[in-house]
C-alpha cells in the first residue's frame, strides 16, 4: 500500500540537508517557542561589566539594583542602553551606546531585538592605558 503523505526523505538529497539544518536551527534559537512562534521583536540586553556607556542619559533611577535597571530599560521603548553605577545604587537610562569608556563599579547593558546576535566584545579597547 502506498503512502500518500509526502515526505521530504523521498525528495532530491538536497532537500534532507536543508531540513536537517533548519530542524538544527529551530533547536538552536528555541524556536517554536511555549507560546507558538518566536517574537521576532523580543527586546534583551546584552551586559557588559566594567563599562560606562557615556553620554545619552535621558533618565537616572537612584536606590536601585541591576535587576531593576535592566527591567526599567526593557519597559521603556525609548532606551537602547543603560549603565548601573554598583557602588551608588544608580540606573543611567540611555539613548546610545556608542561611546563605551572603561569604569571598574559600572555594568551597561545594550538592547538587543529579536535576532541580533551577542555583540563581541573588545577587552583590549576597554582597558585603560
Amino acid at each position: 500500500m502506498m503512502n500518500a503523505s509526502p515526505d521530504w526523505r523521498s525528495g532530491p538529497p538536497w532537500l534532507a540537508g536543508c531540513v536537517a539544518g533548519l530542524l538544527a536551527l529551530a533547536l538552536l534559537v528555541g524556536w517554536p517557542a511555549s507560546s507558538g512562534a518566536a517574537d521576532i521583536g523580543e527586546r534583551r540586553i546584552a551586559l557588559t561589566p566594567g563599562i560606562d556607556y557615556f553620554g545619552g542619559d535621558y533618565e537616572t533611577l537612584k536606590g536601585v539594583d541591576l535587576d531593576a535597571c535592566r527591567s526599567a530599560c526593557l519597559d521603556d521603548s525609548r532606551c537602547l542602553a543603560f549603565t548601573f553605577n554598583g557602588t551608588a545604587g544608580w540606573c543611567f537610562l540611555k539613548t546610545s551606546s556608542a561611546d563605551a569608556r572603561p569604569f571598574p563599579d559600572a555594568v551597561s547593558g545594550r538592547v538587543l531585538i529579536g535576532a541580533e546576535p551577542l555583540p563581541p566584545v573588545d577587552l583590549a579597547a576597554t582597558r585603560s592605558a
